[in-house]
């Protein structure tokens, strides 16, 4: 377990928004197809059997997804700060890549994403704002001395291999 000093850093909070960013992203996108799902159906009702079947389809998937991110919204700690918390070991890898998007040669958006790598072969990633990348990496260089940094095909490859393979020695 992870000394509670650590987690008043002001990564963990930027870390924090970007999980819970995304876990509203996620339940914004479930509500949409719902409403999607049920304007199919209503719709196809007096259309098409095959319509109103695949608008049902939809209803249900949809259903599922804001049930299981709805239950994650209720979490009093995403599963990524909780594993960093109570199971740093487990984490054996981590990189960030930033992707930019440039229409006719003109900056117009970066984001990044930050990737954990478990030793289980499980991984999560967090988009967030790509210029908080660096110290959130520099702060979990401090939080997990174990793991490796940075990304390269060679690691990709070891860690398809042999996710263990990547635990550095601390000290």
């Amino acid at each position: 377990m992870i000394d509670d000093r650590l987690f008043r850093h002001p990564a963990i909070g930027v870390l924090h928004r970007a999980l819970r960013r995304e876990q509203h992203q996620q339940l914004l996108a479930s509500l949409l197809l719902l409403l999607g799902g049920l304007a199919l159906t209503g719709w196809a009702f007096t259309q098409s059997t095959l319509l109103v079947i695949i608008g049902l389809g939809i209803l249900m998937v949809s259903l599922r997804l804001v049930f299981v991110t709805g239950r994650e919204l209720r979490r009093q700690e995403h599963r990524v700060l909780w594993l960093l918390r109570h199971h740093p070991q487990q984490v054996v890898w981590v990189y960030s890549m930033v992707t930019e998007r440039l229409p006719f040669g003109v900056q117009f958006l970066r984001n990044g994403t930050l990737y954990f790598k478990l030793a289980n072969g499980d991984d999560f990633s967090v988009a967030m704002p790509a210029n908080q990348l660096k110290m959130i990496s520099r702060y979990l260089n401090r939080l997990l001395p174990h793991a490796t940094f940075g990304y390269s095909p060679r690691r990709a490859e070891q860690y398809g291999k042999h996710p263990e393979s990547l635990r550095r020695n601390p000290g």
